[in-house]
């Protein structure tokens, strides 16, 4: 039976930000919806800049995939 490789600090991060940034998107989506079920005065602004987080992640995400495909 033969071992597997050992993991590289690249590796470990990888998997660690496959894994966060999906959980991430999750967490900004939830508060954008309870953005939407408070009155505040500038909703908008925040909801927008949730959105523009979510764009942000949603590229890193893409990233990481074609990086993890590259390695296989």
């Amino acid at each position: 039976m033969t071992q597997a490789p050992l993991e590289t600090e690249g590796d470990l991060q990888l998997v660690k930000e496959y894994i966060l940034l999906p959980i991430l998107l999750d967490v900004l989506e939830r508060d954008i919806k309870a953005l939407g079920t408070v009155k505040l005065k500038m909703d908008v602004v925040y909801v927008k800049a949730l959105r523009s987080a979510q764009d942000l992640i949603t590229a890193d995400v893409t990233l990481l995939r074609k990086k993890c495909a590259a390695e296989e």
